[in-house]
């Protein structure tokens, strides 16, 4: 809780440096030399929404040499600043200067790019947006599709992520019915924001599951 004390010849304060999005409960009590009265009325506000503080952290892997699943998890409340109600995905071959834009619901988490060019380098960032407006994009990442090839290869898992509290999130991916491809098990990898990649983890091929866990706070 927090007090500021108003002189007795003011009739309004504004209050500033509150989060965007957030309710705050408001009371008023006068003082005099014999005491304090009691306390007003509890009256709450809700503050206006904010473009997103940060866009969201994207991954990028392929399940065949023709396509690229974009998955990400939902930005935390604190630099989420109101509701998402759009992602804006955009990407482009690394040789071409002509970007491709979608718009995307903002309780989606993932979307595959189909159709692409097989062993080319694709670039692509999302921008996630309140009611009030778009946030930051992120910066480019790049993914290059797997090579064409006689041999048969197993397509790339379909990637689940499921927070499960501020420190762990539970991992679950789904390997294509249609593939027919002999799987000899998966390679987890993993790693925070801007630091170095984790792993690899080895997994079985009946292992469809992993918890990650005593991961760093936001």
């Amino acid at each position: 809780e927090y007090q500021v004390v108003i002189g007795n010849d003011t009739t309004h304060y504004i209050i500033d440096d509150l989060e965007p999005a957030s309710n705050y409960t408001f009371y008023i009590v006068a003082y005099m030399p014999m005491g304090a009265s009691q306390m007003s009325d509890h009256v709450t506000q809700n503050t206006l929404e904010d473009v997103p503080l940060r866009p969201p952290e994207i991954s990028l892997t392929s399940r065949s040499p023709t396509d690229i699943l974009i998955s990400w998890l939902p930005i935390p409340a604190k630099y989420r600043r109101g509701q998402v109600v759009l992602y804006r995905l955009s990407f482009r071959l690394s040789t071409e200067n002509s970007i491709q834009v979608l718009e995307l619901p903002g309780t989606t988490h993932e979307y595959l790019l189909e159709g692409l060019k097989p062993d080319s380098v694709y670039l692509v960032r999302i921008t996630a947006a309140t009611r009030v407006g778009l946030g930051e994009s992120s910066v480019w990442t790049s993914h290059r599709t797997p090579k064409a090839t006689s041999v048969k290869a197993p397509k790339s898992p379909e990637l689940h992520l499921e927070p499960l509290n501020c420190t762990t999130i539970s991992v679950r991916w789904q390997q294509d019915v249609e593939d027919t491809a002999a799987i000899q098990g998966y390679k987890l990898y993993y790693k925070e924001e801007g630091q170095q990649e984790n792993g690899p983890i080895f997994l079985d091929t009946k292992d469809l599951l992993y918890t990650l866990s005593g991961l760093a706070r936001i």
